[in-house]
């Protein structure tokens, strides 16, 4: 079990810690909701001697510091979740044997989830520590074997299940503390303890997940109309309504008669392109309504025939970001 010796202060102020990296990675495609989820890591170094904590800020939704930056109505608000970090030493204070992760009983976190952890070692291995053990508002991750200590610690943290319409942007910020955890053993510590200024991370990053493959819809409702509003409810929830997207709608129909294969070559006919349109309640009918209208003025080959819709998702937090938040190149409904 990690221990926590009783530690003398030190009587210096921490060197600031560091951001070396942090990034927005989708992370999986196992389904249709899991296209939607993304992963927030952040990477970052620090002495963390025994007598440190590092405060750790992971900022969602921020709108960027820009003149021209316009939030759509509905856009989802800012959020910070604050972590305290701080490393279990051995009795002779050589090793790490553990980290400890902790916040205020009343501190949310993103997703509802505690980060994955990493540790990176003097000679530069990447050791993972998981998702860590405890209850309430600590964590610990454990080293094991515990690792030697060196002056410089890089920690990494992952926040995985994030959504892209809940959560849009992430932004972390930093802050050392030293000596403040003491105070149980000497109640005049407060006069040294120290902190460093806020490091923040230089911009905000955005998460980008692009799905070319076939997700079929088809068992989500017995029309096209009432598949897609699941589909708009399975990827957004509650945050549906506002969401900015832009549509392609096409028609797909088999050459060949239908042999029960897929192996057919398929065609597709362009059906229709929508700018960008935020999601109302009405969006599933109108869309429906165009899929009707066309194939009735057009009447297609039937054979293994499908609608295909395109969906690209673009930010509510700053609506002259080029960038897209999500992209699915074949929602696919089939007719027969």
């Amino acid at each position: 079990m990690p221990t926590r010796p009783s530690v003398p202060p030190l009587l210096w102020e921490p060197a600031p810690p560091g951001i070396e990296t942090q990034s927005a990675s989708a992370q999986g495609a196992a389904d249709l909701a899991e296209t939607a989820l993304w992963r927030y890591h952040l990477r970052y170094w620090h002495e963390h001697r025994a007598q440190d904590e590092v405060i750790v800020t992971a900022s969602f939704n921020s709108v960027p510091p820009s003149d021209t930056a316009v939030a759509a109505d509905g856009a989802p608000t800012s959020v910070d979740y604050r972590l305290t970090a701080q490393l279990d030493f051995s009795v002779d204070g050589e090793s790490i044997e553990a980290l400890r992760l902790t916040r205020e009983p009343d501190e949310a976190l993103p997703a509802g989830r505690w980060p994955r952890v990493d540790y990176r070692t003097s000679d530069g291995a990447i050791n993972d520590l998981g998702n860590g053990v405890g209850e309430g508002g600590e964590r610990t991750y454990a080293f094991d074997p515990p690792a030697p200590y060196w002056p410089s610690q890089s920690i990494g943290l992952t926040w995985h299940g994030l959504d892209v319409a809940g959560l849009q942007n992430a932004r972390a910020s930093l802050v050392a503390v030293r000596n403040r955890g003491l105070r149980d053993q000497d109640p005049d510590v407060e006069t040294i303890v120290y902190r460093t200024a806020n490091v923040q991370a230089p911009t905000v990053v955005m998460p980008h997940n692009r799905w070319p493959d076939d997700i079929d819809i088809s068992a989500l409702g017995d029309t096209a109309e009432a598949a897609l509003d699941a589909a708009f409810t399975t990827l957004f929830g509650r945050h549906r309504i506002g969401q900015r997207l832009v549509m392609k709608l096409s028609y797909g129909y088999s050459l060949l008669p239908d042999t029960g294969s897929d192996a057919a070559p398929m065609v597709y006919l362009p059906v229709g392109l929508s700018t960008i349109r935020p999601i109302t309640a009405q969006t599933s009918a109108q869309v429906a309504e165009v899929l009707i209208a066309w194939k009735a003025a057009n009447d297609p080959p039937t054979t293994r025939g499908e609608w295909v819709i395109s969906l690209t998702q673009f930010p509510q937090i700053d609506t002259a970001a080029a960038q897209p938040l999500l992209e699915l190149d074949r929602l696919v409904y089939r007719l027969r």
